[in-house]
């Protein structure tokens, strides 16, 4: 069928989806590409000021959303919470075989997809991939390249893996919507299920007691530091026992914790804590969610430039394999976590999508499931996105 666009951004005018249109025009594509939005003025200044065409379409508009999706090869969506503004979207991608990606960290919603579009998603070949923003393209990433070292060195899987995140820099008003979205619409009490995104029939209880989220800092064995767990590392983790159930690995036998280091002691990482369920149970209620709305950047705010690009994302991978091999992936990324790095692997997850690379399967896939190994090295190649691998200790 032909299409008007190789692809369509929609929500580009908020605050990430504005970056994006921005890294994309600095590219000087050959793909013909446009934006869309929900606010006709902020939609047409945005695309006069890219020189390209802009398309108003309330995400509750069905005819709009249908027309995006039909005269569109690859659509991405920046519009979150993606719970409140992309359903109907998705529904009309999946109709039109129109491939799809997003940065929503929002595992209930992209349950709900999976119920809903993976199958026809599969016979149609059209790869529907949330997901690729830093929710959860470094993590998926590197748990893949650990498992595969893991074979070729030793011929094992992979038993357990410790992650210690080091972050600078600062959050923007879409993460912030997001979280008081999940707590206003119930999301929040089947996000805890180990296996949301996987076939779970067969967790028994101690399996499931096994798979819980740390609720409590503990010490990292490698740098001696404790840490705080890491507010998105329920995501990350149920992300990767996703990608290893569509790589016909059993998604409940790896164990992985992510954490937080904030570079204080058992103290202050039992404040930092503690702080965490403070904001989690702020998030549930009519006036603690209006609290955090008060004092956090409103949707389409952020921080500055200077910011994003003085933060830094580093991390640490700690896997132990099978047969008790010790591997090491450690993780160095230029600029913040929430901002530089998310708009950096979406990015390449739409341009993988547009040159049609990766296995070529199709459904409600993971970033890994969706573009394989090359996601990773185009990181890489961009030169802002640094892995090192090694095998210390290993026998």
């Amino acid at each position: 069928m032909e299409r008007s666009y190789d692809l369509i951004v929609y929500g580009a005018t908020g605050f990430t989806g504005r970056q994006l249109a921005l890294a994309l025009k600095g590219l000087a594509l050959p793909y013909s590409w446009a934006i869309a939005g929900r606010d006709r003025v902020r939609v047409r200044a945005l695309a006069s000021e890219l020189g390209v065409d802009g398309h108003v379409a309330e995400a509750q508009d069905e005819s709009a959303l249908d027309y995006l999706a039909r005269e569109a090869r690859v659509i991405v969506s920046t519009a979150g919470p993606f719970a409140l503004y992309s359903d109907k979207l998705v529904q009309a991608c999946a109709a039109h075989g129109t491939h799809w990606c997003d940065l929503t960290g929002e595992t209930a919603w992209v349950r709900r997809l999976i119920d809903q579009h993976h199958e026809e998603a599969v016979r149609r070949g059209t790869r529907i991939v949330p997901f690729c923003g830093f929710d959860s393209i470094p993590s998926d990433t590197a748990l893949d390249r650990l498992t595969r070292e893991a074979r070729q060195r030793w011929g094992e899987d992979l038993a357990r893996v410790e992650v210690r995140w080091r972050l600078r820099g600062g959050l923007n008003g879409g993460t912030m919507a997001s979280a008081r979205a999940i707590g206003a619409s119930g999301d929040w009490r089947v996000m805890g299920n180990p296996g949301i995104l996987t076939p779970d029939e067969t967790l028994d209880r101690a399996q499931g007691a096994c798979l819980r989220d740390s609720a409590r800092p503990w010490r990292d064995q490698t740098s001696g530091h404790w840490l705080v767990p890491f507010i998105m590392g329920p995501v990350d983790v149920r992300v990767v026992r996703r990608t290893r159930a569509l790589q016909g690995l059993d998604p409940y036998c790896l164990l992985q914790r992510e954490g937080q280091d904030l570079g204080g002691g058992w103290l202050g990482a039992s404040l930092a804590t503690g702080m965490l369920g403070v904001f989690g149970a702020l998030i549930l209620t009519g006036p603690g969610r209006a609290l955090v709305r008060m004092i956090s950047p409103a949707p389409g705010k952020g921080p500055s430039d200077e910011k994003i690009f003085a933060g830094r994302t580093r991390a640490t991978f700690d896997a132990l394999t099978t047969g008790g091999q010790h591997l090491r992936l450690e993780l160095d990324a230029k600029g913040d976590a929430s901002n530089a790095v998310t708009v950096r692997c979406l990015l390449q997850a739409v341009l993988m999508l547009l040159e049609d690379s990766g296995p070529g399967r199709g459904g409600v896939l993971t970033p890994v499931a969706a573009f394989g190994s090359g996601l990773e090295d185009r990181l890489i190649a961009t030169g802002e996105h640094r892995v090192e691998i090694s095998a210390p200790d290993s026998h």
